[in-house]
């Protein structure tokens, strides 16, 4: 009787604070603890999604088959990730894979060949007059991406702000009042053509070749890795090298390959080869790259991927 009487009374004193101190007298929230020597102990779950069969939005536990702390959004469980300087994932990193244009159109290869004369490479194919040229990459629209990669951060600074209108998928759980959010973790995003690539334009080159401009995020300082990846068949005994450029209005960068002395016309060498390129966002009025290829040999290539990955800025 006396335990009831008590527990009773708790309750109504409870009640009547709507605050609950731990090692503390003036609690300053519904729930305030305090210690300088212990932590609070979250609940720990071997599969969340499986085992918490009513989840209310808000729920925090901790999953302890993946080691990481997950929230309830309303929508679905999100994995809590922070890095070294303890700030929620940050919106304006990710990875675009492109793996073709439309329907997976490999790109074509277009410029001026050494007797001055406008050409689209027959199947990628360099001949003798278009060894030491630049030709411009370009895709068909709408372009082709690998979905388990692509993970899609807006070119648009205002994609610092977070409005769920951005996203084009409606269980993305955001956080509208700050500039962070938890990493997403379900079905992808892939950005429009329009968001990654320029429209097909000839009037970003100086002798009005149309091609394909590259969008980095416009944001001032960020970090930016593209990987070109090409497939190759070599028919001639010699070595041969690749170089890739990427430029703007602001920059230009290079990257060479060299394929070594093996193949003939009965015996081809085929193989693939990787270019990356690193790049420095100037923010705007910066303007998109385009992407080239020369070689100094014969051979025949075709691209493979071109992957765009932006790295974090606080």
């Amino acid at each position: 009787m006396k335990t009831k009487l008590f527990m009773l009374l708790f309750g109504f004193c409870l009640s009547l604070s709507a605050q609950i101190g731990i090692n503390t007298t003036t609690p300053q929230a519904i729930l305030d603890i305090v210690s300088d020597t212990s932590a609070v102990l979250f609940p720990r779950n071997l599969d969340p999604t499986a085992n918490i069969k009513n989840p209310v939005e808000g729920m925090v536990v901790f999953d302890s088959k993946q080691h990481v702390l997950q929230f309830y959004c309303g929508l679905k469980w999100n994995t809590i990730q922070f890095l070294a300087n303890d700030t929620l994932f940050n919106p304006n990193t990710g990875t675009v894979k492109i793996l073709g244009g439309s329907g997976g159109a490999v790109p074509t290869f277009s410029g001026y060949n050494n007797l001055s004369t406008f050409t689209t490479l027959s199947n990628g194919k360099f001949t003798a007059n278009d060894v030491g040229v630049f030709y411009y990459v370009t895709y068909s629209h709408p372009l082709t991406y690998q979905i388990d990669v692509t993970r899609w951060p807006y070119n648009d600074p205002n994609y610092w702000i977070k409005d769920p209108s951005k996203w084009d998928d409606a269980s993305i759980c955001v956080n509208t009042s700050t500039i962070y959010k938890t990493q997403y973790t379900g079905p992808t995003t892939t950005p429009t053509t329009a968001e990654i690539v320029s429209s097909v334009s000839s009037t970003t080159t100086p002798n009005s070749i149309p091609v394909s401009t590259f969008k980095p995020n416009i944001i001032n300082g960020q970090v930016h890795i593209w990987r070109l990846v090409l497939n190759f068949e070599k028919n001639q005994n010699a070595a041969v090298r690749i170089t890739g450029r990427i430029s703007n209005n602001y920059a230009s960068y290079l990257k060479t390959t060299a394929l070594p002395a093996w193949g003939n016309a009965a015996t081809p060498q085929y193989g693939s080869t990787t270019l990356d390129f690193i790049t420095i966002s100037a923010g705007t009025p910066e303007t998109g790259y385009t992407l080239e290829i020369a070689v100094d040999g014969l051979i025949q290539i075709s691209v493979q991927s071109f992957t765009r990955m932006s790295l974090h800025v606080d």
